[in-house]
């Protein structure tokens, strides 16, 4: 998938503090859930790099906050929360691709979809 190739290409330490390579497994697991969200026609806001060697989605609309965090492990943590109100925070540890279209699913209905 060309979205994720610059994650692909980054080197040791591309955070200039040490950070790896980032996670095969990762970048694989977050594609099938790009392609999951694509599918269901909910749109993601960023891709990025995560300084622990993982990848994270993100989904934003208005306050409302969620993401994807990939490890490489085949388990993903999801978090979800208002911006707005930083004692409203979620998490979720998924580890199948039922769960992961489940979180989807979660997500779309907690921040809202204006493709509804």
């Amino acid at each position: 998938m060309e979205l994720m190739q610059w994650i692909r290409d980054l080197k040791e330490d591309w955070d200039g503090e040490g950070a790896p390579v980032i996670n095969r497994n990762a970048i694989r697991d977050a594609e099938k859930v790009v392609e999951m969200a694509e599918e269901m026609g909910f749109e993601f806001n960023c891709i990025h790099a995560t300084l622990d060697g993982g990848v994270a989605i993100s989904f934003i609309n208005g306050t409302k906050y969620a993401d994807i965090e990939f490890f490489g492990d085949d388990e993903a943590v999801v978090l979800m929360e208002d911006l707005a109100d930083r004692d409203e925070i979620m998490f979720m540890l998924i580890d199948d691709l039922d769960e992961t279209r489940e979180a989807l699913c979660k997500i779309r209905e907690y921040i809202g979809d204006d493709n509804d």
